[in-house]
């Protein structure tokens, strides 16, 4: 059997990445996080809106030196895309678990609110993953084109988690 060397995967995991085909998220880091909510937090004190926040983390890496490269662009986004999934799943999850056991009326039929909670979120899936597949098409075969799937992720992910997390706080 063959063993392959440490260039030969180099160069594999490095076509992968740069094509676009994997891209894995990692946790959102402490700082990061940190970022998020003093910004937030700074916006409730000013009333401004929290979508002010979206770049927060992201607009500062890509002012950095590392943040030039496309690949750097796409480490920028994804660090604050980590962040801001990490809220939405909170909330949906606290969401969820405030109104799950609701009964609700739709239609003339009777649905469980976890029902039309989670036939929601995953139509919000669904419909970010191909808005996104559509912003990336005006740099299409080129690596642009993931900066900017990576943008929309980005913005449609904080836009909802801070949608889902304002409505879990009104109850």
């Amino acid at each position: 059997m063959m063993r392959a060397g440490p260039r030969l995967i180099l160069s594999l995991m490095l076509a992968v990445v740069g094509a676009g085909i994997v891209y894995a998220q990692d946790a959102p880091t402490a700082a990061d996080r940190a970022v998020i909510d003093k910004c937030l937090a700074d916006a409730r004190k000013t009333k401004a809106l929290p979508e002010s926040c979206i770049g927060a983390v992201q607009k500062p890496c890509l002012d950095s030196p590392d943040g030039q490269s496309t690949l750097g662009m796409r480490e920028c986004s994804n660090r604050e895309m980590a962040v801001w999934d990490e809220r939405l799943n909170k909330a949906y999850k606290a969401f969820l678990d405030q109104n799950g056991d609701t009964d609700a009326e739709r239609d003339g039929r009777k649905v469980k609110g976890a029902d039309l909670i989670r036939d929601a979120e995953r139509a919000w899936l669904t419909f970010r993953d191909k808005q996104c597949d559509v912003t990336g098409l005006p740099m299409e075969g080129g690596t642009g084109a993931y900066v900017l799937i990576d943008d929309c992720y980005l913005d449609l992910t904080a836009d909802h988690a801070l949608w889902l997390e304002g409505i879990s706080t009104t109850q």
